[in-house]
């Protein structure tokens, strides 16, 4: 890898379902080529995803964030295998550019950890909450652009839809194909009631969680949403208007890190 050029990192981002790689110029703050797909294609993927962003730019250092540890350290392992070996892991640490005023920071997701350092490049000195709509979602607080101080976790929609199917004898499993609009309310059918409930359920936390993170610190707030499941829940959030969608936000705060 080219040691001239230090404003591009490669940044691997490896959530419940799927896997995002991408070139982070960070400088700019911006992802200048990113590839993405499914965990179950992984052996197939990642060695050829690397070499090939790899020979495409001028890579400093990779970075690592995971959800899945058998993931982090097969990626890790097989980087090594192909000659890279400056490879940082994603952990909370005391030098890190905002506080973490969480308990046991250890166990703090990185994927919250690299949204917090996002924002906190990208809006300087501003209070944020942070929501990311994935496997799970999350719903944080960045006080002033420098302390991450927490927030909520719940079901994304396919883990809440895969739970109401495995956890009762009747309701089915219902699936989000990510064109459909939510369904108009009453729903009339059990397969759009469950969608309708679980799309209005995190929209309504969405709203809720805003609306006290406003009363507890008093800020003068941006809305923050990433992940692949923002754009379902979108239509039905009061203040959507008010929310700056931005989908690399996770990988530019894995291209940050240090």
């Amino acid at each position: 890898m080219n040691e001239n050029n230090k404003t591009k990192v490669l940044a691997v981002d490896i959530g419940n379902s799927r896997t995002h790689i991408a070139a982070v110029d960070i400088k700019k703050l911006l992802c200048v080529d990113r590839v993405d797909f499914y965990n179950k294609n992984f052996d197939d993927s990642f060695t050829d995803t690397i070499k090939n962003l790899c020979s495409n730019h001028q890579i400093s250092k990779i970075n690592i964030a995971s959800c899945v540890n058998q993931l982090a350290i097969k990626a890790k392992e097989l980087c090594k295998d192909i000659g890279i070996d400056k490879i940082d892991t994603v952990k909370a640490h005391d030098s890190l550019d905002i506080t973490i005023n969480y308990e046991n920071p250890e166990k703090l997701g990185s994927d919250r950890i690299c949204n917090a350092l996002a924002c906190s490049a990208l809006f300087k000195n501003k209070s944020c909450v942070i929501i990311s709509c994935g496997t799970a979602v999350t719903i944080d607080y960045l006080h002033v652009g420098k302390i991450f101080e927490g927030g909520v976790i719940f079901a994304g929609n396919t883990a809440h839809a895969a739970a109401l199917n495995k956890k009762t004898d009747a309701l089915p499993h219902v699936t989000f194909d990510g064109r459909s609009p939510p369904p108009r309310l009453p729903a009339k059918s059990t397969e759009n009631c469950i969608a309708a409930g679980i799309l209005y359920a995190t929209a309504g936390a969405i709203d809720r969680c805003t609306e006290e993170y406003r009363n507890i610190y008093k800020d003068n707030i941006r809305l923050i949403a990433t992940g692949g499941g923002w754009e379902l829940v979108k239509p039905l959030v009061k203040q959507n208007h008010k929310i700056a969608a931005l989908p690399d936000l996770t990988l530019i705060g894995v291209g940050v890190y240090s």
